[in-house]
């Protein structure tokens, strides 16, 4: 429980795909270095400025959202397995699956946190029923709703 500021590397915090390990959870990052490669500046800003164009027809960028609720299960996509349970669009209180993209979750203004866990759990539910397939969650709940 000591609040104190200390340097680390990468290998002591354990950074997979969308997780990281249990040390990682417990402390916040201030600071990063990052090791990047040198290329041609108006290549990288074009494939900066493509990847956005991308990422703004897909997802809901520009809503209030956590990001993708689900990690996408071995072979599968999260958002494309909670549309074929009819999930899409499905919204409790201000709380709502997205119309653009079926893994994000958007508030539309003073959304609670029991409304958007009751559509995490029934999306589970749809997706356990439906595939067999027990999603797994990105996001991470804290405390009670």
């Amino acid at each position: 429980g000591e609040n104190k500021i200390e340097r680390t590397s990468k290998s002591n915090l354990n950074f997979n795909y969308r997780e990281c390990n249990l040390e990682c959870k417990s402390v916040i990052i201030l600071e990063a270095t990052l090791l990047l490669k040198k290329g041609n500046k108006e290549e990288i800003e074009l494939k900066i400025k493509e990847n956005i164009k991308i990422r703004e027809t897909k997802q809901p960028l520009y809503e209030l959202n956590a990001g993708s609720i689900f990690k996408n299960p071995p072979g599968y996509y999260a958002g494309e397995l909670v549309e074929k349970v009819g999930a899409k669009g499905l919204s409790r209180g201000k709380a709502e699956v997205s119309l653009k993209h079926a893994n994000f979750i958007i508030n539309n203004g003073g959304a609670l946190a029991g409304d958007i866990l009751y559509l995490v759990e029934e999306i589970e539910k749809r997706v356990k029923k439906n595939f067999g397939i027990k999603l797994e969650r990105e996001i991470e709940i804290l405390g009670e709703p």
